[in-house]
């Protein structure tokens, strides 16, 4: 690498590897691209030349192994990727995001175009007929690891043990529906909710 008045010239670096991207078009036909790691390496290396290549927090290694649909049509070279951004959240989606890579101009153009499941969804779960179960329970003053009895005679429900954590937001739902559920029955009782999953019979 050389070395300019004591500065490293990385811009010349960066040229290079547009030179080495450009020269590869320049010697296929326009059209679908098969599969191709040298094709996803010269991407990589010169990502960081195209304007707008960092929006939605996009990285030139993340095409490693992961392209799908190229496509050249000069001066543009497109494809589609699987963004996982959303499944950190434990969501089963995953954005499909297609890249537009114009060669002339330097500009990268980026547009989620749909989205795909990448994990299972959790089964339905009858959270009504755990909410009858859980009432009769306290209803009878029963001794039950799910539920925590308090001097004062409230009860704590103890709703980790019941609806166990699975994917953040299936979690949430069935906890909320879960406790909507139980408070319509046992207040049919005389029970009420007085904090979050501590009830007490007036």
């Amino acid at each position: 690498m050389r070395t300019i008045k004591g500065r490293t010239s990385a811009r010349r670096v960066g040229d290079n590897k547009m030179k080495d991207l450009v020269e590869y078009f320049n010697g296929i036909q326009p059209g679908k691209i098969q599969g191709n790691e040298h094709l996803e390496k010269l991407v990589w290396d010169c990502w960081h030349e195209f304007k707008g290549s960092d929006d939605t927090k996009m990285d030139g290694h993340k095409v490693l192994h992961r392209m799908e649909k190229a496509f050249w049509n000069p001066p543009i070279f497109s494809f589609t990727i699987e963004r996982h951004g959303a499944t950190v959240g434990n969501s089963v989606w995953a954005d499909i995001q297609r890249w537009d890579l114009n060669l002339a101009s330097k500009e990268a153009h980026c547009e989620t175009m749909d989205r795909r499941m990448v994990s299972k969804m959790d089964s339905r779960l009858d959270v009504n007929s755990i909410a009858q179960e859980v009432a009769d329970l306290i209803l009878k003053h029963s001794i039950d690891d799910r539920l925590k009895w308090n001097r004062s005679g409230t009860v704590r429900v103890q709703v980790g043990k019941i609806i166990p954590e699975s994917k953040k937001e299936t979690t949430a739902g069935r906890r909320k529906k879960f406790r909507k559920a139980l408070t319509g029955i046992i207040a049919e009782f005389g029970w009420q909710e007085v904090r979050p999953n501590v009830y007490h019979k007036t």
